[in-house]
């Protein structure tokens, strides 16, 4: 295939991108992918641009159609040629032809903007960007297709009336003005009189409005919740036609599981597991973009504390050479910025930052909510690796949510390997709630994030803001027992694998607002909480 060809994919890409392309250009486009080479390098574009813009994709998609499944091995990979990325696949052209399909559907709207029949209408948007890496403004309409919004909130009203306020990440597929389809994600849904009967269909159930506001949401084992704030709804599971349904009134919440067969749960109503208004235009700052960053470390240094520290969120007591400094990309590099510590000793992990952050130390997220948005309200996020029996790269990634669960092996568990579940891959969540005043810490284990400890035992840390009110800082000691260590910690020399994520919240300690992710492995694509391959080294001294 020509350099030509080439030229022309880029310039049609980028104009459906900006919703600038004419029905001649999409068509010209469709021909262009009919060839295999073209749609590999179409592929390779859009795959690489979001994977290094947007760290925050959702986590439905990519998962299961980025990552290596079981049968693949590690020789797909991206490679430069004439100053263009192209796609290199392991005899996998299907793989490409099904990442470019959903590329394809990401976010794309019909020349300038506008759908012949509009479903819905954008009459809220804060901060939005798509997968595909487009922003979204007011006044943007969508017919019957698919919204994959990776960052930000997201408020639509659809022909009928009803108000949806969407929270990145999520995908939700809009199909007429009564329903819509959440694939991944956060919704609310605020149902006038007129439209009562209104749905919301996930994988395995139905949310039937019977005049209401309720949420909806797709956890981290794919079940669905349902939260009701105001009213009634009914649901059912989609694979039974003739069940009983269920019905939940306004302060009710349950978990929703189809794993072979029908499980409903009651749990305790959260008033932070969904956004269900807009910030007030007072609490914003700066422009429309959010803070993100690209990463610049691949590794950084665990150093040796010979003598234990004081858990006081001072870090003078700290060695000079223990640091790393990240911060995110302009127009946020002064604002939104991170020096962190690691070191070790025989009983405990240290982790300590000084942290930049415009509204430090304001999250109003509970410990004893939802264990999926703790990080939402500002916090600190260290991935670590303790098993030093397969040292750096690690080898292990979420479940491919393509592959259909099984329902008799444990929690239903296809799609992952003995490396994926390992319990020596901890994700630590480091916080402080504002309305307790106190630190927290979640420790969730292995790639499929089970057994998450919201209460752990035998830590300490401490939070302080700092005197200019514009940061924060942190330091916890966290035993080696609770990363599942204890009988064998790490050691001088070793180099395991680590990663830093930061978290930003609005004014009021609720919303995110961007983050950074820092000490990564450059040769590896993908997202720090689907692939541990993706995290960088951590070089104990």
């Amino acid at each position: 295939m020509s350099e030509t060809d080439f030229n022309a994919v880029d310039e049609l890409r980028a104009r459906v991108a900006d919703s600038s392309a004419t029905e001649s250009d999409v068509v010209a486009l469709q021909e262009l992918l009919s060839d295999q080479q073209n749609l590999e390098y179409y592929c390779g574009l859009a795959v690489l641009e979001s994977h290094l813009r947007y760290e925050g994709a959702s986590p439905g998609e990519l998962a299961g159609l980025i990552l290596p499944s079981q049968s693949e091995s590690h020789s797909s990979a991206y490679s430069i040629k004439r100053s263009r990325f192209r796609l290199v696949t392991a005899g996998s052209v299907a793989l490409a032809a099904v990442v470019c399909i959903v590329m394809a559907l990401v976010w794309t709207m019909p020349p300038g903007g506008q759908t012949a029949s509009p479903l819905a209408t954008v009459t809220a948007a804060e901060h939005c960007r798509s997968v595909a890496g487009r922003s979204v403004h007011l006044g943007d309409e969508f017919g019957t297709e698919r919204i994959d919004l990776a960052e930000g909130l997201l408020g639509l009203t659809l022909a009928g009336g009803v108000e949806l306020l969407l929270e990145a990440p999520v995908q939700l597929r809009l199909e007429s003005a009564q329903r819509c389809v959440l694939l991944d994600g956060y919704v609310v849904a605020k149902v006038p009189e007129q439209a009562i009967g209104f749905e919301i269909t996930t994988p395995d159930a139905t949310v039937v409005d019977l005049g209401t506001e309720f949420g909806v949401a797709i956890d981290s084992d794919r079940r669905t919740v349902v939260q009701v704030f105001d009213g009634d709804v009914e649901t059912h599971f989609n694979r039974e036609e003739h069940q009983p349904k269920q019905y939940f009134q306004a302060g009710d919440a349950a978990v929703l599981s189809d794993n072979g067969s029908t499980e409903v749960e009651r749990i305790k109503f959260d008033p932070n597991r969904f956004v269900r208004r807009f910030p007030l235009p007072e609490s914003r700052e700066g422009d429309e973009l959010s803070p993100y960053n690209t990463s610049k470390l691949k590794s950084v240094t665990v150093a040796k504390i010979e003598t234990p520290l004081q858990i006081d969120a001072d870090l003078s007591d700290w060695p000079s050479d223990s640091t790393f400094s990240a911060q995110c990309d302009p127009p946020y590099a002064k604002t939104y910025r991170v020096v962190g510590r690691l070191g070790y000793d025989e009983n405990f992990l240290y982790v300590a930052a000084d942290v930049s952050d415009p509204f430090p130390l304001r999250s109003v997220i509970t410990p004893d909510g939802d264990p999926n948005v703790v990080w939402r309200g500002g916090s600190v996020q260290l991935r670590i690796s303790c098993d030093r029996a397969i040292g750096w790269p690690v080898d292990a990634h979420i479940r491919r949510h393509d592959v259909p669960l099984n329902p008799s092996e444990p929690r239903t568990r296809l799609g992952y390997r003995p490396q994926d579940v390992n319990p020596k891959l901890a994700h630590l969540t480091m916080w402080h709630h504002q309305p307790a005043g106190k630190s927290c810490l979640q420790i969730a284990y292995g790639m499929d994030f089970t057994n998450v400890n919201s209460h752990p035992a035998g830590w300490r840390g401490r939070f302080r803001q700092k005197e200019q009110g514009r940061g924060y800082l942190m330091e916890y000691a966290i035993p080696w027992e609770l990363l599942n260590a204890g009988d064998d910690p790490p050691q001088a020399a070793d180099v395991l694998a680590a990663n830093w994520t930061v978290h930003w919240s609005d004014e009021g300690g609720r919303i995110w607002r961007g983050h950074l992710v820092e000490v990564t492995n450059p040769d590896e694509p993908g997202l720090t909480f689907h692939r541990a391959a993706t995290w960088g080294q951590a070089i104990f001294e």
